[in-house]
């Protein structure tokens, strides 16, 4: 997935250079919240 740093929109398709929503060009790659189990201590 990616995310529109203008319009705020996420997409999956990344074939053209520009947002689908907005037209923007800079937009950057989302990752998934990860959950990590820390050792107390």
């Amino acid at each position: 997935m990616y995310k529109c740093m203008k319009c705020g929109k996420q997409f999956d398709n990344i074939e053209f250079i520009r947002c689908p929503y907005c037209g923007s060009k800079v937009f950057f790659k989302t990752t998934p919240p990860i959950a990590r189990k820390l050792k107390a201590v």
